[in-house]
């Protein structure tokens, strides 16, 4: 290790940045640094790198201000999209919750409109037996008879 040993806070105005920045740098391996026998942590830093930090990118990661301010510009028309698709969508859905709404109270309206239906008033209760007895076939076996299938209220209501 060489340079100058210093604390973090201690590098972190040295550096120009905040100490969580020399945390993190240290972190990612890009300051060296060593820990003392009671957990403090000591950064190595070069007699070179004892000014502000002001190289944050590095050179590769540079580009010229024309394709930042075209890459912010094709955001901000994505973005302005993305509100009206937005907006379009909740004009939608308050449309459709209020056609749900009106076809809600058209229905309750029409169903207080019907009447309760009611059994008519000659009809049993309990369903009734068949008054047939069984009959027998033609080599003297009992056929049971055959049981009567329920009347449908429809056609109780309308005697069919």
């Amino acid at each position: 290790m060489s340079g100058r040993r210093l604390d973090v806070k201690q590098a972190a105005e040295i550096l120009g940045i905040s100490s969580e920045g020399v945390r993190k740098r240290i972190k990612r391996g890009k300051l060296e640094s060593e820990k003392d026998t009671d957990g403090k942590v000591y950064v190595w830093l070069d007699e070179d790198r004892t000014g502000p930090d002001k190289d944050q990118t590095s050179p590769d990661e540079r580009s010229n201000g024309s394709d930042n301010a075209e890459l912010i510009e094709a955001l901000r028309d994505q973005i302005a999209i993305l509100k009206s698709e937005a907006e379009a969508w909740r004009e939608e859905a308050q449309r459709k919750g209020e056609e749900s709404r009106r076809k809600d109270h058209l229905l309750a309206a029409a169903l207080e409109r019907i009447p309760a239906i009611e059994p008519p008033p000659d009809t049993p209760a309990e369903p009734r037996e068949s008054p047939t007895p069984s009959s027998e076939d033609g080599n003297g076996i009992r056929v049971p008879p055959e049981p009567e299938k329920p009347i449908s209220w429809w056609r109780r209501l309308f005697s069919l």
